[in-house]
């Protein structure tokens, strides 16, 4: 993110944005295999002879020692050619990630790791939250830029796959291409044409930065020789540039309300890590084992010490304050760097509303909520908008309206869709096959003719199964052109799906399944990767879809409680109409 490209209030927004990045970033990971501390005098840089023109980055020629190339010769090939050394600093590169924070661990492969530092680089780069290639590493038996190819791939695989499949799961990952090499522009388009091939597809943001939505890949030249163009003249940095400049494309890749309230609380949580061990330290272990003694059945003390961390945790991010990331100081400056940026017009999105009429009746609609601005005395067409929002289907907003304020594309459904799926699905991290219980949303059907239910088991009579055991299920309908309401959103086979509980007893499913040696039900995966349970005679498989978060699913459950226990009473009539 160049400065001189920046309006002020985006610039504000993406400095404070970036102090919480700082605050965040711990672990830096280089790969090298020219990392040296060139401070010390005996090194030697190896030299390498660049011609002028290299058709697709992959011509070179072999490596010369300085004192090799005699003087005059130099002087004559000086319009065709550059002497750049491949060494990277390791010292500079240390100190400067130091000075921010960051711990910086370099990867020096030799010639014979060529094969293993691909695994290396695959296992390091779960703990770091940068990783940087040299672009030339090991080319003495590959071409050039292949085992950096290989490295990237196995990463981005690796975050792909790690944890059960589901949307949005990869991990968040920046990655640079910092290489002595002058072409960046035709390694750039290279890196984009491999990853396509393994099924990576990355856009070009500007010249060099690829990206998606978990993923960035920038690309650098070492502050080395000069006959370059100079767009990649702005892209050679030195080792202590470097550092500011991934952090920028870190907070250019992060900064966003919820975004920065993310890493506030990861960050935070970072900070008191050894704070919080030291509360669960080992001398209380005999306490819990009584504690466990004495709860009925004594298996379910075992999530009782999750709980405890979950409370420390919440404590921790309350004491912090993290919640100041999304008070309205800062959404000012978030909508004023949306506008100023370009990536929000408030041109003619209300007729009759001048763009800063509009922006000001924005953030008092942010500040006092839609019920009071629609009794305040303001602009009539404002007042007449959020009116359609507000009486229109009880207050249902089934066009996205205020969403589409805030952008400018014709996403605020989806937008929307999403948001609801973040409060109420569960994200499942990790890859222990589902477990059926409270909540637990399954699909029975082929695809385009499914039914969905949802399991309304209490958790307590979901462990600790008899080898045959039933489960409740209520169905879950689709709005209707006369009862467009739904409260539950889902996304199956890559599309949401809008759903609404049928609590009435009679539709009710019970089906029973066989407990497994964990005396649970758990999910299978089948050859095409779904997750699927089968009921005990086999006559009926479940697709597993994803499960309600546990207060939602309670809530569920409470609902389809009043349901049946309904009184019916015989009083007056006169009587019930004045209720």
């Amino acid at each position: 993110m160049s400065d001189e490209k920046v309006a002020p209030a985006e610039r504000d927004f993406f400095d404070y944005s970036k102090s919480i990045v700082k605050k965040f970033l711990q672990s830096v990971v280089v790969v090298d295999d020219q990392a040296a501390f060139s401070d010390n005098p005996n090194d030697k840089p190896e030299v390498i002879e660049y011609p002028s023109r290299i058709r697709g980055g992959r011509k070179e020629v072999a490596p010369v020692e300085p004192e090799d190339i005699a003087p005059q010769k130099a002087l004559d090939d000086a319009s065709n050619s550059e002497e750049v050394s491949e060494v990277l600093n390791i010292k500079s590169l240390n100190d400067c990630f130091a000075e921010n924070g960051l711990v910086c661990s370099v990867l020096r492969p030799t010639e014979q790791e060529t094969e293993s530092i691909i695994s290396k680089a695959e296992h390091v780069a779960r703990r770091a939250d940068i990783l940087i290639f040299d672009w030339k590493l090991s080319a003495h038996e590959h071409p050039i830029g292949k085992t950096a190819l290989n490295c990237i791939q196995a990463v981005l695989t690796a975050d792909s796959d790690h944890g059960i499949r589901l949307a949005n799961q990869s991990r968040k990952r920046l990655i640079a291409i910092y290489t002595s090499m002058p072409e960046l522009d035709k390694i750039a388009i290279e890196v984009q044409n491999y990853l396509l091939g393994q099924g990576i597809n990355l856009k070009f943001e500007g010249e060099f930065t690829l990206f998606n939505s978990s993923t960035k890949i920038v690309f650098y030249r070492k502050n080395r020789g000069t006959g370059t163009t100079e767009a990649v003249r702005v892209r050679t940095v030195s080792e202590e540039r470097l550092t500011d400049c991934l952090i920028n494309d870190f907070t250019a890749m992060t900064n966003g309300l919820l975004s920065n309230t993310a890493l506030m609380s990861i960050g935070a949580l970072r900070d008191n890590t050894h704070r919080l061990l030291n509360k669960f330290e080992n001398r209380l272990d005999p306490a819990y084992l009584t504690h466990r003694s004495l709860v009925s059945p004594s298996e379910e003390a075992q999530q009782h010490p999750v709980a405890f961390i979950t409370s420390e945790f919440h404590d921790i991010l309350e004491d912090c304050q993290v919640d100041k990331a999304v008070d309205l100081e800062i959404i000012k400056l978030w909508l004023r760097a949306q506008i100023e940026g370009g990536k929000l017009s408030l041109d003619e999105k209300i007729a009759g509303i001048t763009n800063n009429e509009l922006e000001t009746a924005l953030l008092s609609l942010f500040s006092e909520g839609i019920e009071s601005e629609t009794k305040s005395t303001g602009l009539a067409n404002w007042k007449t908008y959020l009116g359609k929002i507000v009486n229109r289907n009880k207050g249902r907003d089934k066009d996205s309206l205020l969403t589409g304020l805030l952008i400018n594309d014709d996403t605020a459904a989806q937008r929307d869709l999403d948001f609801s799926i973040l409060t109420t699905m569960r994200t499942q991290y990790d890859n222990p096959m589902p477990l059926l219980s409270l909540g637990t949303v399954v699909a029975i059907g082929d695809p385009g003719s499914e039914q969905y239910f949802i399991c309304i088991q209490p958790v307590c009579d979901s462990v600790r199964l008899q080898p045959t055991t039933v489960f409740p299920f209520l169905r879950l309908d689709h709005p209707t052109e006369g009862n467009p309401a739904f409260g539950v959103v889902i996304i199956d086979q890559g599309i949401h799906k809008k759903l609404r509980v049928n609590l009435r007893p009679r539709n009710i499913l019970l089906l029973s399944f066989e407990a497994g040696g964990s005396h649970e039900v758990r999910a299978k995966q089948n050859e095409n990767g779904d997750y699927m349970y089968q009921t005990s005679d086999g006559t009926r498989e479940l697709r597993w879809i994803g499960s309600l978060k546990f207060a939602q699913a309670q809530r569920v459950a409470n609902d389809f409680a009043r349901e049946i226990s309904r009184v019916g009473l015989i009083e007056s009539d006169w009587l019930r109409r004045m209720g």
